[in-house]
């Protein structure tokens, strides 16, 4: 579980020549962005902001950093802790739940002997993918969701409840979550995120948002 995530483009001295492993595609955007992985400390990013304002990367055409904007990356519990200040200086937040959840609850999910421990209903991650959408409310930049946990319909009307508007997800899940986003309200999943982040177990927790989820789509969803 140790080690760099992923390309970083906060390295001072970078060339930018080998800028090219650090650009990312935008969900809900649909253009190439600059990703910053896992920043902790919001003055990382504006002393290497300017590199949004290069032409190509490494020669390779269509790959272009000119207004497409700077990515915060948050996969790690410093990063959603210090989302507003992080927001201030990136232009949209993508909160990749499958290593949040991990490095957050200290569960190696690749080890089986505490995989089971792995659970995306904890508590502290509700309060954290919170605290990441006001941030980007607050600052008015996009947060996008990516991972495991977007892809599961019993977990929608919970992320927009929690303010998320935009995610990423598997090809084969598309179906079953339009389904669920047809019958779903803001008002409802409004309700449905507040009475989940009462509770104080992950147990308890998707026990109630598999029953919501029943309830949503009693009909097309084959929950038996």
């Amino acid at each position: 579980m140790g080690g760099a995530p992923g390309a970083s483009v906060d390295r001072p001295g970078i060339p930018r020549s080998a800028v090219g492993a650090g650009v990312d595609r935008a969900s809900g955007i649909g253009r190439p962005a600059v990703t910053r992985r896992n920043a902790g400390v919001a003055p990382g990013v504006r002393r290497d902001a300017g590199i949004r304002r290069g032409a190509r990367v490494g020669g390779r055409p269509g790959v272009l950093l000119v207004e497409e904007g700077l990515v915060g990356l948050v996969e790690v519990p410093a990063a959603a802790i210090m989302a507003e200040e992080f927001a201030r200086e990136v232009d949209f937040l993508s909160l990749g739940t499958n290593d949040l959840i991990q490095y957050t609850l200290a569960v190696d999910r690749a080890d089986q002997s505490v995989a089971g421990l792995y659970r995306s209903g904890d508590p502290s991650i509700l309060r954290l993918i919170r605290h990441v959408a006001e941030a980007g409310q607050k600052h008015g930049i996009p947060v996008s969701v990516c991972g495991q946990m977007s892809s599961d319909p019993m977990f929608i009307p919970l992320l927009v409840g929690l303010g998320i508007r935009q995610i990423s997800v598997t090809p084969h899940a598309i179906p079953e979550l339009k389904e669920v986003i047809r019958n779903l309200t803001i008002e409802r999943a409004v309700s449905i995120a507040e009475r989940a982040s009462n509770l104080e177990v992950a147990r308890d927790v998707e026990n109630y948002l598999w029953g919501e989820l029943k309830r949503l789509c009693p009909e097309s969803m084959q929950l038996d």
